[in-house]
């Protein structure tokens, strides 16, 4: 795996895209072989099973009413149900396409109920069998952070804290790895990443031209904008009062 990796990168791929794309093609090589040529996927929430089978020729998924619940990773959802997606190949690019009809579905289904029941989907091939760190809590260490962001003046402990919250919040439990974290932890992390911009910004302020100083610097733009264009009226644009902004 780590050739191919190699291989990617050389060939101008971006090194995590590489890992996750040789990551897939290994799944792929070790697909179940009692699938067949469709793949199997759990589509799992906070619903009740369907009377019956349900099909949706148009996405080439069919889902069957039996509960798998018990037994299954997926404990904190109420029903989980065996889905079957026709794939026209085993490969890569097959699963991305699979993987935009389960969407296109769970969408469909989440907009016709006003988004009030909570779902996903999982599959051994795409999602794999999830992983964690067991750690043990302890002392050593943490009280000396503590201590040190207790004695911040109070506008920055808050932003201090605010980050903190997002940087522990977005990740799954390891009993929950069957849930997508990836875009929650992105958006907490840049969350996280303001409150410490904002947080130095409140020890370290930026100095904030005066008005006198911001009608100079206009002046000088646009005069530099009129000399390009000779004695040639012309209006600003949208784009030079954008740059004139920034």
């Amino acid at each position: 795996m780590l050739t191919r990796i190699q291989q990617l990168d050389h060939e101008g791929i971006d090194l995590i895209l590489a890992a996750g794309k040789t990551w897939l093609e290994e799944r792929v090589r070790l697909w179940p072989s009692s699938w067949g040529d469709d793949l199997h996927v759990f589509l799992y929430g906070d619903f009740r099973p369907p009377d019956s089978e349900l099909s949706y020729p148009s996405l080439g998924i069919t889902v069957h009413p039996e509960n798998k619940r018990e037994g299954s990773i997926m404990q904190g959802a109420r029903t989980v149900l065996e889905a079957i997606v026709e794939v026209d190949e085993k490969s890569v690019d097959a699963l991305i396409d699979a993987a935009r009809r389960i969407n296109l579905l769970l969408g469909s289904y989440t907009l016709w109920e006003w988004g009030n029941a909570g779902c996903g989907w999982w599959s051994w091939v795409t999602h794999g069998t999830g992983g964690g760190v067991l750690t043990k809590i302890q002392h050593d260490g943490i009280e000396h952070s503590i201590t040190a962001i207790l004695k911040l003046q109070h506008a920055v402990r808050r932003k201090v804290e605010s980050a903190l919250f997002w940087v522990r919040e977005p990740h799954n439990l390891l009993l929950e790895c069957y849930r997508t974290d990836i875009l929650r932890v992105f958006s907490s992390y840049w969350n996280a990443f303001e409150c410490l911009v904002d947080a130095v910004a409140i020890l370290n302020p930026p100095p904030t031209p005066t008005k006198k100083e911001k009608q100079k610097e206009i002046d000088d733009f646009f005069r530099v904008q009129k000399a390009l264009f000779g004695n040639r009226r012309k209006r600003p644009t949208v784009k030079n009062i954008q740059d004139c902004y920034l």
